[in-house]
C-alpha cells in the first residue's frame, strides 16, 4: 500500500542506523467436521497456517505483516491471503498517540457487532488507518477502513468508519466501553450503530455484563431505527466452575419499515450457539451454561440457548443476513458442548458438539448435530 511508505518520512530520523528487532510466530490448525443438519451428512475437514512478523525498523515505528494460508476441504486447492500488513507510527500527532495504516483487525466491546471471527479460516481484517491512544485507564480509537476481500467474506466495497472508547474504573470495579460505527457501502447502504458496554464485578464471586446498540440510518431507501441488547451473570459457585445466565435480543420488522437490526461484523461460534444458525437479527436468544477446570489445564462448558423471534411476523436471519419464511416465531433450541485443553509441546486441543432442535417457527427447517475436533500448534 503506497500510504505505508509516507509513514517512514514523517517517522522521527535518528543519526545511527538502530538495530531491527524482529519477532516470528504462527501457527497451525486442523479441524475436523461431522455435520448431520437437515437429514445431510458431511465430514469437512480444513487446514489453516499463519505466520507472522512483527519488527522496528525506527525507535518509533513498528511494521507487521501476517499471511494465511487454508484449506477449506479435502481435494480444494489451498488460498492464500496477506491478513495483516501494517505500519504503526508513535507519538503522531501527540505524546502517547499512535497511528496504524494498512490492514489490521478491529473489536468492539466482546465482538458481538464487530470482532476478528477467529473461528473461521480466513479471520476478518480491514485495510485504512487507525488512530488511537489513552492514558490512566482511557483509551480510545478512531478509524476509516475497508473490509479487506478474503475468501468467502464480502469485498472491500463494505465500509467501516468510526470511533472505539474505554474507561475503566469508570466507577468501583466497573468498565464502560462505547463506540459509534458507520457500515455499508457508498451508494444506498448507510448504517450509523452506537453502543455501550458495561462490566462490573458485584463481588468477588458475582460479575453483571450489559451491553445496548442503536441503529439508525438507511438501507436502500428504508429507514433505520433498530437496537439490541443484552444482559448476563456469571456466578462462581466453587472455585473454577461457574453459572452464566444470559438473555439477548436484536430487534425484527415484518412491516419491513426498518426497524430489524443489522448485522455488522461480529465473532462467530460464539453468541448465538456453536451452530451459528442464527444471526444477531430478530432474535431474542435466553441461555444458560456451567463451565468448569479440570486440573487447570482442562476447561469445559455446557450451554442451552433457548431461540425466539423478537418480531413473530419475520423469519429467522441467519449470520450472512438471510431471512428464512416466517412461521410462528418459535426458533428452536440449543444445546453446547466444549472440552478445551492443551498437550504437551504446545499443542491445544478443541472439542465440542452441538444439538439443534428447530421449532415450530422454522417451518420445513429441521436441525440436527455436529461435532467438531480442532488441534492447534503454535510455534
Amino acid at each position: 500500500m503506497p500510504i505505508l511508505a509516507l509513514l517512514f518520512f514523517v517517522a522521527p530520523q535518528t543519526q545511527d542506523a538502530p538495530e531491527l528487532a524482529l519477532h516470528l510466530q504462527g501457527d497451525f490448525r486442523w479441524r475436523m467436521e461431522w455435520r448431520d443438519l437437515s437429514g445431510k451428512r458431511s465430514h469437512p475437514a480444513s487446514w489453516r497456517s499463519r505466520l507472522s512478523a512483527r519488527g522496528t525498523p525506527m525507535p518509533s515505528l513498528q511494521v507487521a505483516a501476517e499471511w494465511l494460508t487454508s484449506i477449506p476441504t479435502a481435494g480444494v486447492p489451498a488460498k492464500g491471503s496477506m491478513s495483516q500488513a501494517w505500519a504503526e507510527l508513535e507519538g503522531f500527532a501527540s505524546s502517547g498517540a499512535r497511528l496504524r495504516v494498512g490492514r489490521f483487525p478491529l473489536k468492539a466491546g466482546e465482538g458481538r457487532l464487530l470482532g476478528r471471527d477467529d473461528w473461521s479460516l480466513f479471520p476478518r481484517a480491514f485495510d485504512g488507518w487507525a488512530w488511537s491512544g489513552g492514558s490512566s485507564g482511557k483509551d480510545w480509537t478512531l478509524f476509516s477502513t475497508s473490509v479487506a476481500p478474503f475468501p468467502g467474506r464480502s469485498s472491500g466495497e463494505d465500509i467501516l468508519e468510526g470511533a472505539l472508547g474505554r474507561w475503566e474504573d469508570v466507577a468501583p470495579h466497573t468498565s464502560l466501553e462505547g463506540w459509534l460505527l458507520r457500515s455499508g457501502n457508498e451508494e444506498d447502504v448507510r448504517i450509523m450503530t452506537a453502543g455501550l458496554g458495561l462490566k462490573n464485578e458485584l463481588s468477588s464471586t458475582l460479575k453483571a455484563f450489559l451491553e445496548s446498540n442503536a441503529q439508525g440510518g438507511e438501507d436502500q431507501g428504508v429507514s433505520l431505527k433498530g437496537s439490541a441488547a443484552m444482559g448476563r451473570m456469571e456466578w462462581q459457585l466453587a472455585p473454577g466452575h461457574t453459572l452464566h445466565l444470559e438473555h439477548a435480543f436484536s430487534s425484527g420488522d415484518a412491516s419491513g419499515s426498518g426497524g430489524r437490526f443489522r448485522i455488522i461484523q461480529p465473532d462467530s461460534h460464539v453468541h448465538h450457539g456453536f451452530m451459528d444458525r442464527f444471526g444477531a437479527s430478530n432474535i431474542k436468544d435466553t441461555s444458560i451454561g456451567w463451565t468448569g477446570f479440570s486440573g487447570r489445564v482442562w476447561t469445559w462448558g455446557f450451554a442451552h440457548h433457548r431461540f425466539r423471534a423478537h418480531d413473530s411476523g419475520q423469519g429467522a436471519v441467519s449470520p450472512s443476513g438471510g431471512i428464512s419464511p416466517a412461521g410462528n416465531g418459535d426458533f428452536g433450541r440449543e444445546w453446547d458442548f466444549h472440552l478445551r485443553g492443551s498437550l504437551d509441546h504446545g499443542v491445544a486441543v478443541d472439542l465440542g458438539a452441538a444439538w439443534l432442535e428447530t421449532g415450530s417457527g422454522l417451518p420445513g427447517e429441521d436441525g440436527g448435530l455436529w461435532f467438531f475436533t480442532q488441534f492447534s500448534l503454535s510455534f
